[in-house]
């Protein structure tokens, strides 16, 4: 008959064995959930990258609609100004000018002025469309500085993941490092000494 102490010994052992086997499952198990995250990962990516031309054409297309877009709303502003101008000299009352004493002389005025008018009104809605043009170059110009910024970001974001990472492993030799000082050494009191 074995003694209790014996006893003890073999359950402690069998114990210690099993915790070994209890912690080695949880280590695989802890490795196989990384790989499965980055082969997640490289698969996600795979698809990204299958829809960028996708995305830039549809910026392309975006950018280009604009500026047909502005083009048309100038034509539109340009053809709806001509109209009015035509209207007015086809008006009633320019026609009973033409037909008045008075109409020489007030026929003479608005031509003058009229031509004048027309000519500074001719600038304000050229300026006026070179201002749309100008606003949707500024557009195009924000969104692609917008994409340049997002790009800046993400190679500071995986700079910053290449140091944490550095920073994980110097930290694993470090305990490491310090585990094998302790068992070399073992542990004096509550606290260790060592010597650097």
């Amino acid at each position: 008959m074995a003694s209790k102490r014996e006893e003890r010994k073999d359950d402690s052992t069998i114990s210690w064995l099993s915790s070994d086997k209890q912690q080695q499952e949880i280590r695989e198990a802890i490795v196989d959930a990384f790989d499965e995250a980055k082969g997640n990962t490289e698969r996600a990516l795979k698809e990204a990258k299958m829809e960028v031309p996708r995305y830039r054409e549809a910026i392309n297309n975006h950018q280009e609609k604009t500026l047909e877009a502005a083009k048309e709303i100038a034509d539109n502003y340009i053809d709806s100004q001509r109209e009015i101008f035509n209207l007015y000299q086809q008006s009633a009352w320019m026609s009973r000018l033409r037909g008045n004493e008075y109409g020489t002389f007030w026929l003479n005025w608005t031509t003058s002025v009229s031509k004048r008018m027309t000519k500074t009104y001719a600038k304000i809605v050229s300026g006026y469309l070179v201002s749309i043009l100008a606003a949707t170059k500024l557009m195009n110009n924000m969104i692609s500085v917008n994409m340049e910024a997002c790009k800046a970001s993400l190679q500071q974001a995986n700079e910053f993941s290449k140091i944490s990472a550095n920073n994980v492993k110097t930290i694993g030799r470090t305990v490491g490092e310090y585990a094998k000082f302790v068992n070399q050494f073992g542990v004096r009191g509550s606290s260790v000494e060592m010597q650097i």
